[in-house]
């Protein structure tokens, strides 16, 4: 049951961003240079900054996915030793062993909200990244127009953040679910 629900539903999510792998690299470098276009060398800085984040981000989403096959793992082992004692119910209540398979429960259910917990501070901190990315390649632009002596004018702002937008979409949130989900679709495949 736990291979139906969890691990073939991986299939569904690769299928989503499958193109994103190679969407996302060919959108970025087309907004990279019409960015270029806009702002000079100002705007390479700002798509530095969104180059330097993905790694990490891909980075943590393989993590997710090696913490996601753990919690499949340690749910498996709970589903199973809970059907163990279902079906031996007559022999526990028997002999009073209640005290002692309570005791083997929630030791299996603390091992797996150990590996759920570290797969959410995971999941958190790509959040994060994909929170600051925009605003920190935005920050960067700005900056670097002001101390090359450009003029920055509300206008090129809004633009600017438009195309780190539309950046940081794809690369930051598209690819780097898309790298996630295969993984976890690999990792389903072993699984099953």
């Amino acid at each position: 049951m736990n291979l139906l629900s969890n691990d073939v539903s991986r299939f569904d999510i690769v299928s989503v961003f499958i193109h994103s792998m190679w969407i996302a690299p060919l959108l970025t470098i087309i907004v990279g240079v019409l960015l270029y276009r806009e702002v000079g060398y100002a705007g390479l800085i700002g798509m530095l900054v969104i180059a330097i984040v993905t790694p990490i981000q891909s980075f943590t989403g393989k993590l997710a996915s090696i913490f996601r096959l753990q919690t499949a793992q340690r749910t498996d082992e709970r589903v199973r030793l809970m059907d163990e004692i279902i079906n031996g119910i007559n022999v526990i209540k028997l002999y009073a062993w209640e005290k002692s398979f309570k005791k083997l429960i929630f030791d299996a259910r603390e091992k797996e909200l150990k590996v759920i917990r570290k797969s959410s501070y995971v999941r958190a901190l790509y959040m994060t990244f994909m929170l600051f990315t925009t605003r920190s390649a935005l920050f960067f632009t700005m900056m670097s127009i002001v101390i090359l002596g450009e003029d920055l004018t509300a206008a090129k702002v809004f633009v600017i953040s438009s195309y780190f937008q539309i950046i940081s979409t794809v690369m930051s949130q598209m690819f780097v679910r898309g790298i996630a989900a295969i993984a976890e679709a690999f990792a389903g495949i072993k699984r099953l």
